[in-house]
């Protein structure tokens, strides 16, 4: 899912620092089984067609979302914001909740601005020319 899901940012950016397309199966595994990172299926019926991985415990009452990542086919039907309403509310403690993207993608600038959350003015960190990651936060208290 990685490998699809993250592919055509790869191909745009050629960027093997930072982006999930280049992760191996053991560094994702060793996500999954660190504590405060718990990963939920996205699904359409019973069809997984995505992740989002929610990470807890390096802040009180914050939590990270890094990745989420929904299937090429799958994308552009909502799927990203409902998943992203519907984990908010299972962390119910959760009062600050933190999110990072690249500047460039628009459509995913958009999509956390439409669902609240803002971006962290001045934060940001430059991967290479071309490509900046800008941070976002949304308070649900």
């Amino acid at each position: 899912m990685y490998h699809q899901s993250f592919a055509d940012l790869y191909a745009r950016y050629r960027d093997t620092a930072t982006n999930p397309y280049c992760e191996t199966a053991t560094s994702v595994a060793a996500k999954v089984v660190r504590p405060g990172s718990t990963y939920w299926s996205i699904l359409t019926g019973a069809t997984v067609v995505g992740l989002i991985r929610v990470i807890t415990g390096e802040a009180p009452k914050q939590a990270r979302i890094s990745p989420l990542l929904i299937l090429p086919s799958f994308q552009e039907h909502h799927l990203a914001a409902a998943a992203l309403s519907q984990i908010e509310g299972r962390y119910p403690n959760v009062h600050t909740w933190h999110v990072d993207t690249i500047a460039q993608e628009t459509k995913l600038v958009h999509l956390y601005t439409k669902l609240g959350y803002h971006q962290i003015l001045g934060k940001q960190t430059v991967i290479q020319p071309g490509m900046t990651v800008i941070y976002f936060e949304k308070d649900v208290n």
